[in-house]
């Protein structure tokens, strides 16, 4: 949420975001209030802007699929298969990838999110 409200403040005052205004619009302090809301329904609709998907998906993967919490994992999963009919050139190329290296980790919770996240992306 505070994050938004930066976003909020440099579209206001600089003006030079692609769709600043549209996300700014979607992407306001409640509807990020909510963490489902945030990863399944403002996620995806900041992802419909092409300059803003592949930092997303990038995010998701290598940050909150390695969350310490276990619904954040299965969140960022879930927010990804929204993501992959947008952009599926990139997550063949690149998620899947990312993934499959993230699977062998001795660390539970990345391997845990990499197989959520697969899992995912795979039913995209």
């Amino acid at each position: 949420r505070a994050a938004a409200a930066a976003f909020q403040e440099n579209v206001g005052r600089q003006g030079n975001y692609p769709h600043g205004i549209d996300i700014v619009t979607r992407a306001d302090y409640f509807a990020l209030g909510n963490r489902s809301n945030a990863f399944l329904v403002v996620a995806p609709f900041v992802a419909s802007f092409p300059d803003y998907q592949e930092a997303l998906a990038n995010h998701l993967v290598t940050r909150q699929l390695k969350h310490w919490d276990f619904a954040v994992r299965v969140l960022a999963a879930t927010a990804l298969r929204k993501l992959v009919p947008m952009f599926p050139a990139y997550f063949v190329a690149t998620v899947l990838p990312t993934l499959l290296n993230a699977a062998m980790s001795a660390d539970v919770p990345t391997r845990h999110g990499a197989a959520c996240g697969l899992a995912q992306v795979l039913l995209g």
